[in-house]
């Protein structure tokens, strides 16, 4: 079984997530979802390419990233994964890294296979996503093909994201590709901190 054979459409595999970001805030949005199958789809050899998701939450993106890639490394505390095993069980390139991304050496827990997408979605805080960053530098990747690295929740109304990534722009280590989901001002629903200051995510390249 070749794990990246398209053998679903992005709207069938929404249909299994079930949840929209109006539903559950701590998913990425259906158009997020949608954007980040329609970019990577689109690059041939993203179907070679492994990816490490910083942050399981229920297995959603994770189940997307699936279908994307060659394998998907998630990485989140273990007691977190029942659910997502539940929804990915018919998917057979997920391994669920069970270990603390802020008090946990990579190494003692991961294999350090070569991984080119880092999908961070974990922590928030400023200076948890600038450590997520400077962990993914860690890992062995492929020399042919670009380090791609999507952020979720960079329009969050606490703008820590937002802030963290643009300070990886100005100071030359990332360059940004495209954004992904809904635009500044979208709302999530009910209250002002479900209303997005700027993009819902953001897909940038490291720089050489």
């Amino acid at each position: 079984m070749n794990p990246t054979t398209y053998i679903k459409t992005i709207e069938e595999i929404l249909q299994e997530v079930r949840e929209d970001k109006k539903d559950n805030p701590s998913t990425t949005s259906f158009k997020f979802k949608t954007d980040l199958w329609n970019f990577f789809s689109s690059i041939p050899e993203s179907r070679l390419m492994r990816c490490a998701e910083f942050g399981t939450h229920k297995g959603q993106t994770t189940r997307v990233l699936s279908y994307l890639f060659d394998y998907v490394y998630t990485i989140n505390l273990p007691k977190h994964f029942t659910e997502a095993e539940l929804l990915n069980k018919d998917r057979e390139n997920i391994r669920y890294c069970g270990m603390d991304l802020y008090n946990q050496p990579i190494d003692e827990l991961f294999p350090h296979k070569e991984t080119n997408v880092f999908f961070i979605d974990a922590n928030h805080e400023f200076d948890c996503v600038m450590s997520d960053f400077s962990r993914s530098l860690e890992f062995k990747y492929n020399e042919e093909f670009p380090r791609y690295f999507v952020f979720d929740d960079y329009g969050l109304f606490s703008r820590t994201v937002y802030q963290a990534v643009n300070q990886l722009i100005r100071i030359g280590r990332l360059e940004k590709v495209c954004y992904l989901g809904h635009p500044p001002r979208h709302s999530f629903g009910g209250h002002p901190e479900r209303i997005l200051q700027d993009h819902e995510g953001i897909i940038l390249k490291l720089k050489a």
